[in-house]
């Protein structure tokens, strides 16, 4: 039994590496009696060229509890050891996830970066840890260093049990990753009714629509990346809010997406 929570292979990958993937992939499939998708496009990909009979292929999605997180009055909340707190006038960029480089990172914070001192309200708050084995990294040397360089406006948590009050204390969730099955970080962002912001890859365009319930951008679009940051904060700027900037309530479609943990675990136990 083989829960498919992304295939390694995708569009955004070398040839090489993408055909070596999928022939991982492909042998695999000969031993798998059932396989769960959370992301519609690896099941279509599964169906097509894959072994397995397509009997045995179901798409359960991912999901996460929307009793937990849930809309909130942003800004109110004490967290991380009650070390770091956030005005209302402050526009709050939030990434949850590993730190490594296929996360979108590196351009998350060049991002920043160039908008810092235009943008002297924004702030970036990184929830996750840091492995022992990528501390010399380049990409978390990057962060060490901008944490220096713009004191009090980026913040690094490490790993945290209480991610659903981070999620209260941002503004928008932003995650311009290269590759993901279905990100749970960003379907949590949803049901918090935050305005996300992710790359156009597969999962996360299973869920948001550009410009209606959130915002899609090309991967490695470090100018794409920038323009819907800045246009949002000078909005956000202007209204103190950003109630009216979506049509469609991302919690709203994250319900109705039946992207919750009950639903979820529902799909698993009627196909075992």
């Amino acid at each position: 039994i083989y829960t498919c929570h992304g295939f390694y292979f995708h569009e955004n990958q070398g040839i090489i590496w993408r055909y070596i993937h999928f022939l991982i992939e492909f042998s695999l499939s000969f031993i798998q009696t059932k396989t769960f998708f959370v992301s519609s496009e690896d099941l279509i990909v599964s169906s097509l060229f894959m072994f397995r009979s397509n009997k045995n292929k179901y798409l359960v999605k991912n999901g996460c509890d929307h009793k937990t997180f849930y809309p909130r009055v942003h800004k109110n909340i004490t967290y991380a050891g009650k070390k770091i707190r956030f005005l209302e006038s402050d526009f709050v960029i939030g990434f949850v996830g590993r730190m490594v480089e296929e996360k979108g990172l590196k351009i998350l914070l060049e991002s920043f970066e160039l908008l810092a001192k235009e943008c002297p309200n924004m702030k970036l708050l990184l929830c996750g840890g840091v492995l022992k084995s990528d501390h010399s990294s380049p990409l978390i040397n990057k962060i060490y260093k901008l944490m220096e360089e713009y004191r009090d406006r980026i913040f690094l948590t490490g790993f945290i049990d209480n991610i659903d009050n981070f999620y209260c204390a941002m503004d928008v969730f932003c995650l311009p990753s290269f590759r993901e099955g279905m990100p749970t970080c960003l379907i949590e962002a949803m049901m918090t009714d935050l305005v996300t912001i992710s790359t156009d890859i597969r999962g996360a365009r299973e869920i948001i629509i550009n410009k209606n319930n959130g915002f899609l951008i090309p991967p490695r679009n470090l100018d794409a990346l920038t323009e819907v940051l800045k246009d949002i904060y000078f909005i956000f700027e202007r209204e103190n809010s950003l109630s009216t900037l979506l049509k469609t309530s991302p919690r709203k479609s994250a319900l109705e997406l039946e992207l919750d943990l009950e639903t979820v675990v529902g799909k698993y136990i009627s196909n075992y």
